[in-house]
């Protein structure tokens, strides 16, 4: 049965707030900081799995340089505060990705040429939740 993705069904809320204006291409990343587990080998060939506690994860967006949401992230960015980031999916209100604890990583900085420049925002969760149902 053919499957339908649009773009415009992919929301991204930062402290409740829907964010617009993405870059072309790839405009939203999610992933969690570490493998959820590693393995240890013991020197008969025993193997362990070992289950990694790192909730730590990562958003990041590419919006467009001239976003009406820019200020409003430059805003956050410089703030001392923790805030919401989430990714839904349009249809049924379906969660992505994210978490209650999150921050923007780092100013984005800002770049000038000929023509409009994108501008990545690296929102870091401390309790990053991914739900595989895109």
């Amino acid at each position: 049965m053919a499957q339908n993705y649009d773009p415009d069904d992919v929301l991204l809320l930062v402290d409740g707030k829907i964010i617009s204006g993405f870059a072309d291409g790839t405009f939203i990343e999610c992933s969690y900081d570490e493998d959820r587990y590693t393995e240890s080998v013991g020197a008969q060939g025993e193997v362990t799995r070992n289950r990694n506690r790192n909730p730590m994860g990562q958003i990041s967006a590419t919006i467009k340089g001239e976003s009406p949401d820019q200020s409003y992230l430059n805003n956050l960015a410089h703030s001392n505060r923790t805030f919401s980031v989430r990714v839904h999916k349009i249809g049924g209100e379906r969660f992505l990705a994210g978490g209650t604890e999150g921050w923007i990583q780092v100013d984005p900085g800002k770049s000038f040429g000929d023509e409009e420049e994108d501008r990545e925002y690296v929102f870091r969760i401390a309790n990053y939740r991914q739900v595989d149902r895109g």
